[in-house]
């Protein structure tokens, strides 16, 4: 079989937020016993309405064989959050607000990268990390983009555990940090946080930051997905939702439960 867990993203915060961190993206390819197995799936962090106060995601988990880091929280214009490690780092902002460090969980290969550099004024808040990819710099008046995710080989395509972007100190037009590709949310712009977003659900994505004087978006939750060869399945197996990627049957997991193998 073939497992792949994501980790919850992390929220980010207000005012040139940096980018919330990517949830821990991890895969294993090996034989299983038969049996239940408890599956863990994290919640996004939750986004901040003042100084520091955005929260990492949360860790996900299949039984006792494979489990990843929630994302790091992005830091705030000014303010330290000391949340900012994770399975990715949330990305820093204007200085001294420090980036988060990634892979958390010190596992090898790492589960995600670090959150881009704090930056001085009169740069934004920079990207949060994603599996992949580190979250990047600012440039003057727009935040940095997020890291980016990684594809899991069972299912060609599906990119998941991008880092969300810095937000930006522009006016309402002025741009946000990008996504990371694979569920990573853009930053805000500042005004009315134009074009911010959060995380998207069930790809462990980091939340963009907030604009200037804006608040920060929320984390997306992370995901479990079992895949086996169709030919070679089990007469029965229970949990999850079913979808078929060429040779494989994928079980996924949105939600916590219980796969029966």
């Amino acid at each position: 079989a073939q497992v792949l867990v994501v980790g919850g993203g992390g929220g980010s915060n207000f005012d040139n937020g940096g980018g919330g961190g990517a949830g821990g993206f991890r895969t294993l390819t090996q034989s299983l016993s038969e049996g239940n197995y408890t599956v863990t799936v994290g919640s996004g962090g939750i986004n901040a309405q003042s100084p520091s106060s955005s929260t990492r995601g949360t860790s996900s988990a299949f039984g006792t064989v494979l489990t990843s880091s929630g994302g790091g929280a992005g830091s705030a214009d000014g303010y330290f959050n000391p949340q900012s490690p994770g399975g990715s780092g949330g990305g820093g902002s204007r200085s001294p607000a420090p980036p988060g460090i990634g892979n958390q969980g010190g596992y090898s290969p790492p589960e995600g990268s670090n959150g881009g550099p704090e930056q001085p004024q009169p740069l934004g808040g920079a990207g949060g990390g994603g599996a992949t990819q580190a979250g990047n710099n600012s440039t003057p008046g727009s935040g940095g983009p997020g890291g980016a995710g990684a594809e899991f080989p069972a299912n060609p395509g599906n990119y998941y555990a991008g880092g969300g972007g810095g937000g930006s100190i522009q006016t309402s037009s002025g741009p946000g940090g990008n996504a990371g590709q694979g569920g990573g949310g853009r930053g805000g712009g500042e005004g009315n946080n134009s074009g911010g977003q959060n995380g998207i659900a069930n790809t462990g994505g980091g939340a963009g930051g907030g604009g200037q004087g804006q608040p920060g978006f929320n984390g997306g939750s992370g995901v479990v997905i079992f895949a086996y060869p169709t030919t070679q399945g089990p007469a029965t197996l229970s949990g999850g939702t079913t979808s078929i990627a060429g040779s494989l049957t994928l079980r996924t997991f949105t939600g916590s439960g219980i796969l029966s193998w």
